[in-house]
């Protein structure tokens, strides 16, 4: 079905959503390519399906702390827009909610989030990955799985307590990564395959690293264990040149 405003989308540039609105519907806004101004209440739950969908003149939208859900290409095709903070309530990003918004360079993924497909981000121009949920279950796929090659930078705040399974698998351009106090548990494969990576800092509070987390991390040379650690996978350092 079609936007409610379909026939005049052309000349929509702004809209306001009042008070009593918790959820943005299904194509609500869609294809409205001159929409530049979008306020939205603080009563707000959900955003559907392409609600947002080709919104491409928008260059800001501020989403109100309790959103809980962001649906497929809710945010699809949306060229203009070059950041966006995802408000801590938020709990699932499902596919494609992002895809094409190529001025989107940094995204901070929110502490609450239970469920992030892995093509929520797909042809984004994300290079730089603030994680924050303390221990994230990703089923074993990456949630970054398809912007693998642009990712250069993964930084994980000071709450997360563990690295998840496959968490930055095959980033081959991943350059720098920030590991908190925090981490007590680096997961399998986590670092899987991350070519470009020269050195990484383990704090002291890590416990334990499982099987395969630097596997194929063939660039680098050195790592400083930390003395307290009580538990590593096999093939932990495998195609590597630690050592």
């Amino acid at each position: 079905s079609r936007s409610p405003f379909y026939y005049i989308k052309d000349n929509i540039q702004s809209i306001t959503f009042g008070e009593n609105v918790d959820t943005i519907p299904y194509r609500m806004c869609w294809e409205m390519y001159n929409l530049k101004s979008v306020s939205l209440p603080d009563n707000l739950k959900c955003i559907e399906y392409d609600a947002f969908s080709a919104c491409r003149s928008l260059d800001a939208i501020a989403i109100p702390n309790g959103v809980t859900y962001i649906g497929n290409y809710a945010f699809n095709e949306c060229y203009s827009l070059p950041s966006i903070t995802l408000p801590d309530s938020l709990q699932t990003i499902e596919q494609y909610a992002f895809r094409l918004c190529t001025l989107l360079t940094s995204i901070t993924i929110p502490e609450k989030i239970a469920i992030l497909s892995d093509r929520a981000f797909q042809d984004s121009g994300l290079d730089t990955i603030i994680w924050t949920p303390k221990n994230y279950d990703t089923g074993g796929y990456s949630p970054f799985y398809y912007i693998k090659d642009h990712i250069k930078s993964v930084i994980f705040t000071d709450n997360v307590e563990a690295i998840p399974w496959n968490m930055c698998w095959e980033m081959y351009n991943l350059q720098s990564v920030e590991i908190p106090n925090s981490v007590d548990t680096i997961r399998p494969y986590a670092f899987k395959d991350c070519r470009s990576l020269l050195s990484i800092n383990i704090p002291k509070t890590v416990k334990h690293i499982d099987g395969g987390a630097f596997y194929g991390c063939s660039a680098l040379t050195s790592i400083e264990l930390p003395k307290g650690i009580r538990s590593m996978g096999d093939e932990m350092f495998y195609n590597c040149t630690v050592l």
